[in-house]
C-alpha cells in the first residue's frame, strides 16, 4: 500500500509491522512506502520473540483458512495481545451465496465441502460465522463485531466478465448488501479482544 492511498482512506496508525513468510510478498511488502514499517520474513507462530506486544490492531488477512494448523495461529497471536488490543480475521465465506448456488447445483456437496478451486489453492477449511466465532471464543476471545463484504452470485472467474456490464451501481449494491446480510457475503470479518 503506497501512504497516500493509505491516508487518503482514513489512516492514522504511525508504526507497521508486517510477518509475511514468503520472499516475494516480503520484498513486495519493504517496497512500500507506508511510514514507519517494518517486514519480518517468517511464520507468526514461530516469530513471538521479534514480535511487539503493544499492538493496537493485529490483522490477520485472508490467511485463517489457509494455514495448516489455524489454532496454533490463533493461539500465537493471542499470546501477543493485549486487553488493548483488537484481533481483525477475514475469511472467505462457506455459507456465501456462491457456495449455496454450487451446492444446490451439485458442484459441491454442502457448502462446508472443499471444492476444487479450495483443493488447489491448499486451503484445508472454510468458515462461517458460527465456526469462525467458536473458534475464537476456544482461545478466550470475545467479539466485539462481525460483519460482511460483497454479496456476489457467482464465482470470481464467473464474475470478473460482468463486473463492467452490471455497473457501478450495481457492484456497490452487492457490497451493501453484503454489509446487511453477512451471512450471504463473499467474505466474513470477525474482531476480537481479550477481556
Amino acid at each position: 500500500m503506497q501512504a497516500q492511498g493509505y491516508s487518503d482512506a482514513g489512516g492514522r496508525w504511525n508504526d507497521w509491522l508486517i510477518v509475511e513468510p514468503s520472499q516475494t510478498f516480503a520484498d513486495h511488502a519493504r517496497a512500500s512506502t507506508l511510514p514507519h514499517l517494518r517486514v519480518v520474513q517468517g511464520f507468526f507462530e514461530d516469530l513471538a520473540d521479534r514480535v511487539p506486544r503493544e499492538i493496537d490492531v493485529l490483522l490477520c488477512s485472508g490467511l485463517l483458512h489457509e494455514v495448516p494448523d489455524s489454532d496454533r495461529l490463533i493461539a500465537a497471536m493471542r499470546r501477543q495481545m493485549t486487553t488493548e488490543t483488537v484481533l481483525h480475521i477475514n475469511v472467505p465465506n462457506a455459507a456465501s451465496l456462491h457456495r449455496q448456488l454450487a451446492s444446490a447445483m451439485g458442484l459441491i456437496d454442502d457448502v462446508k465441502a472443499i471444492s476444487p478451486r479450495n483443493a488447489s489453492l491448499q486451503q484445508p477449511r472454510v468458515y462461517d460465522l458460527p465456526d469462525l466465532t467458536a473458534q475464537l471464543r476456544r482461545h478466550g476471545l470475545a467479539i466485539t463485531d462481525t460483519g460482511g463484504h460483497l454479496v456476489k452470485p457467482f464465482t470470481h472467474r464467473q464474475m470478473e466478465p460482468l463486473v463492467d456490464a452490471l455497473g457501478r451501481d450495481v457492484m456497490n449494491g452487492l457490497y451493501k448488501l453484503g454489509k446487511r446480510m453477512p451471512e450471504l457475503a463473499s467474505e466474513i470479518f470477525v474482531e476480537a479482544q481479550i477481556f
